[in-house]
């Protein structure tokens, strides 16, 4: 360990460019376990913010008494190798005792509490040594990549799109949704589906989800609102094309029978999840969407609905838990390269003001739609006709609305019977 540290602060003294490639990657002073060596970065990132070189001169104008050290270091360093290793073994390194305290801390409350005590406290120990571990995960960060090599990468991404007639889009199911963002929802992005209470986005959002799993993507589906087993007869209504009413009340005929068993045999295959047993944490949202990614196969996953995520922490407001709630989804979108749909709830004003909403009316904080790559609000006009109004768009035209139909009785939205052309889109 202290021989990677040696070796990484010799190199960036020889070449002052490994010094900005080691702070681009993430490298701080707590990445360096010995005192006098976390105090040479220390004096080394001083003169990077003072504008002075970081050289041997300068360090030793700054603290004399590293003098020696720094020159023996100097020496010591390998010649003409990449600082790249050293960077990788001194971040893994932080990441391992970073996770370490934060075990141990959980541990400690554990171990503290009495058997007659509520085990309330224990679960937010947990939570929050869970958290800290994620977190510092998903910060080993790598860097500025030059546009050369991120071309290398995705040309070839694109020969293969032209090819094979797709795009790296996940297909909805909605061609609306699907031609305006030229060709589905994108891996890495947050898709933000708003209506006024009542209107249909959980049935919207189920419609998407078995679209995007009936063509062979990983989907989970979380839920607040609704247990899994509710979810699942809304399921066998919209795919059997059953009442589901009669679904949920059971009381179906022969014939219905048939469909629902039908629907089963189609849903069993499925590579579709649903998880109704998070309770609204984020961090176990997010321990879920690893798990997921890890040992099967996840591409989308759906929030129903966003205001209802919770953080471990205190927080004084509302508006500042949701905000931090909707940054994580979006970082964790990008991190595990899935798309999200995310589905959101309109504030009072929407709901008294009647007309077409606006996805900027969206409930407890701003930052939804800020970080929305794509922002679609479902609503109702005075015939009882459905909209999809498409106000935010990362990847094509925004500001358009077209209409969808709608049997809210099996629980199905599909495309409206309308000419579509390419102008609109």
């Amino acid at each position: 360990m202290t021989n990677a540290q040696l070796a990484l602060l010799g190199i960036c003294l020889r070449d002052p460019k490994t010094f900005d490639l080691a702070l681009a990657r993430g490298v701080t002073v707590d990445c360096f376990d010995a005192q006098e060596h976390a105090e040479i970065f220390q004096t080394m990132l001083g003169l990077e913010k003072e504008g002075k070189p970081v050289d041997l001169v300068s360090i030793a104008g700054a603290k004399p008494s590293l003098l020696e050290t720094v020159k023996a270091i100097r020496v010591w360093a390998p010649v003409a190798q990449s600082a790249e290793p050293f960077i990788d073994e001194l971040l893994n390194n932080r990441w391992r005792r970073q996770a370490m305290a934060a075990l141990v801390e959980a541990n400690r409350v554990l171990a503290a509490s009495k058997p007659h005590e509520p085990v309330e406290r224990d679960r937010e120990a947990i939570t929050e040594a869970l958290s800290k571990i994620l977190t510092t995960t998903s910060a080993l960060a790598s860097g500025p990549k030059k546009i050369s090599t991120v071309l290398e990468t995705e040309l070839p991404r694109i020969e293969h799109d032209h090819e094979s007639g797709l795009s790296r889009g996940i297909p909805t199911g909605i061609e609306v949704v699907d031609r305006i963002t030229s060709g589905g929802l994108k891996r890495g992005s947050v898709n933000v589906f708003a209506a006024r209470t009542g209107v249909g986005k959980t049935t919207l959002a189920l419609n998407i989800a078995h679209n995007v799993a009936s063509k062979g993507y990983g989907v989970c589906y979380f839920t607040v609102e609704m247990p899994a087993g509710q979810l699942a007869r809304k399921l066998l209504s919209m795919v059997g094309k059953i009442s589901g009413s009669r679904v949920m009340s059971g009381e179906l005929s022969s014939d219905e029978f048939d469909k629902l068993w039908a629907a089963q045999k189609e849903l069993y295959i499925s590579p579709l999840w649903i998880d109704d047993t998070f309770q609204a944490s984020f961090e176990a949202f997010e321990m879920s969407c690893r798990r997921l990614k890890r040992t099967s196969k996840l591409d989308m996953v759906v929030i129903d609905y966003i205001q209802q995520l919770s953080l471990a922490g205190r927080y004084f407001s509302k508006q500042q838990l949701i905000t931090d709630v909707s940054h994580k989804v979006k970082q964790l979108a990008l991190e595990l390269d899935i798309a999200v749909l995310s589905l959101a709830q309109f504030n009072r004003d929407a709901e008294k003001d009647g007309g077409e909403p606006s996805i900027w009316q969206i409930k407890d904080s701003g930052a939804i739609e800020q970080d929305a790559d794509l922002g679609v609000c479902l609503f109702k006009d005075d015939r009882d006709g459905f909209w999809l109004k498409f106000d935010k768009n990362r990847w094509g035209k925004d500001r358009k609305k077209f209409p969808i139909d709608a049997d809210l009785s099996t629980n199905t939205f599909s495309n409206a019977k309308m000419f579509l052309t390419p102008e609109m889109f």
